[in-house]
C-alpha cells in the first residue's frame, strides 16, 4: 500500500511518496520508523518503514513513482532503464517498457518533457496505457487520511498562493513534502498502509532535483511553560517548553535517504529496492556518503527547518539561514533546545513574536505558516 501524489507548477512537474511497505503474512518484529511511529501489524499484514518509491531515470530526464506489487514495478523500472540506453525519448521509453512487462499489477505517475513542455500522466493497474494527469493534484495508491486530506489544503495552498507565483521549486517540493509528513506525525496511518518519512522529487526541463536537506522538529507545545518565559541575559527554553519533542534529519545522495534523529534513538538508510539488488551498491553508497552525511546531521547542516507542532497541527517553514538572521540557534542533545540572544525589551517580544507564529493555529485541521 502506498501513497504518491503529484502535479504540475511553475513548468515543473512534481512527486511525493511515503516509503512505507505492505508485507502479507508476515511475521517481522515491530519497528519504529524516523518519525515515530511503530509499524502496524494484524493478522494479515505487517506495514513499515522500509524504501523509496520515486526513480529519476534516463539521465535525469524521467521521473516516476509505482504502487502496486514492488517485485512488478522493479521489472517496469528494469525494462525502463534499458531502453533509456538506446538514446529514445521519454515517451518511446515508456512505451517500449509497458509493451515488455511480465505482470500488470501496479500503477505509475511519471513525468518528463516533450518539446520543452511538461507531461504528466498515470498508468492504471491491469492497463498499459497512459492518460493525460488533471490540472490538479493526481495520485495512485490509497484514498486514505494523505488523500482526503491533501485534496483540500492543496486547493487551499494554491488559492493563497495564487498558484505558487512567487515560489520557486525548492520550496514548493518542501511545503508540499512537510504537509504529508505532517499528515503521518498527527495521524497513525501506518494502520492504513502509508506512512514513515515522505521524500520528494521535481523535474524542470533540464534535470530531475530531490528534496533539499531538511530538519524536522516534532514537538508538543506546553502553553504553561510559554507564557512564563522571563526576560534574562540569554535566555534557554525551558526544557518542558517543547513536550515529546524529535528533531529529526534527512537527506539524500544517488536517490538513497540517510534520517536520523537522537530521539527515538534512530538512524535509517532508505534505498530503493531495486537499487539494493545491485551487486556493491548499498556498501559503495556508504563508503562514500556515509562520514559525509553523519557530519551534516551532528552539525545541523540543513537548508531547511521544519516545526511541526503535533497539538495545534501547525508547521512552520525556514530556511536555516533565516533563523540565523533572527539570532535563534537550536542544539539538540538529550532535549530540544532554541536559544535566542535578549538584549532589549524589543528582543523579548519579537521572541515571544517568534513562539506564537511556530505554534498558533489558523485552522483546525491545518495552519501552514512559511
Amino acid at each position: 500500500m502506498t501513497f504518491i501524489a503529484g502535479f504540475i507548477a511553475k513548468d515543473n512537474i512534481f512527486l511525493f511518496s511515503d516509503t512505507a511497505i505492505t508485507e502479507w503474512n508476515s511475521t517481522k518484529e515491530n519497528q519504529i520508523s524516523s518519525f515515530g511511529e511503530k509499524s502496524h501489524s494484524d493478522d494479515e499484514k505487517v506495514v513499515y518503514q522500509s524504501e523509496i518509491k520515486l526513480f529519476n531515470t534516463n539521465n535525469g530526464r524521467l521521473i516516476l513513482g509505482g504502487a502496486g506489487n514492488a517485485n512488478s514495478i522493479d521489472s517496469f523500472i528494469e525494462n525502463v532503464e534499458s531502453y533509456a540506453g538506446y538514446g529514445l525519448s521519454s515517451r518511446e521509453i515508456i512505451k517500449n517498457a509497458l509493451e515488455n512487462i511480465d505482470r500488470n499489477d501496479f500503477e505509475i505517475l511519471l513525468g518528463y518533457f516533450e518539446n520543452d513542455k511538461p507531461v504528466f500522466c498515470k498508468k492504471h493497474s491491469n492497463s498499459t496505457k497512459l492518460e493525460n494527469c488533471s490540472s490538479e493534484f493526481s495520485y495512485i495508491g490509497m484514498e486514505g487520511t494523505h488523500f482526503s486530506l491533501f485534496q483540500n489544503n492543496f486547493v487551499e495552498l494554491k488559492y493563497q498562493t495564487n498558484d505558487f507565483d512567487s515560489w520557486e521549486p525548492k520550496k514548493i517540493s518542501v511545503t508540499v513534502n512537510s504537509i504529508l509528513q505532517a499528515y503521518g506525525t498527527w495521524n497513525y496511518t501506518l494502520e492504513e498502509g502509508v506512512g514513515g518519512a515522505f521524500t520528494s522529487l521535481y523535474l524542470d526541463n533540464e534535470r530531475a532535483f530531490w528534496q533539499p536537506s531538511l530538519g524536522y522538529v516534532l514537538f508538543d507545545i506546553n502553553f504553561k511553560s510559554l507564557k512564563a518565559i522571563s526576560s534574562n541575559a540569554e535566555m534557554v527554553l525551558p526544557n518542558n517548553l517543547f513536550i515529546n519533542s524529535k528533531y529529526i534529519f534527512t537527506d539524500q545522495r544517488e536517490g538513497a535517504f540517510y534520517i536520523s534523529s537522537p530521539k527515538p534513538n534512530f538512524t535509517g538508510f532508505l534505498f530503493r529496492e531495486l537499487d539494493s539488488k545491485k551487486g556493491n551498491f548499498i556498501k559503495e553508497w556508504f563508503d562514500k556518503y556515509e562520514e559525509e552525511l553523519i557530519k551534516q546531521f551532528t552539525n545541523l547542516e540543513i537548508e531547511y527547518v521544519v516545526f511541526i507542532c503535533t497539538n495545534t497541527k501547525v508547521v512552520t517553514i525556514f530556511e536555516k539561514e533565516e533563523l540565523k538572521k533572527q539570532r535563534i540557534q537550536i542544539n539538540y542533545g538529550e532535549n530540544l533546545k532554541l536559544r535566542y540572544e535578549i538584549q532589549s525589551e524589543d528582543d523579548v517580544n519579537t521572541y515571544a513574536e517568534f513562539l506564537n507564529w511556530i505554534t498558533e493555529p489558523l485552522d483546525r485541521d491545518l495552519t501552514l505558516k512559511t
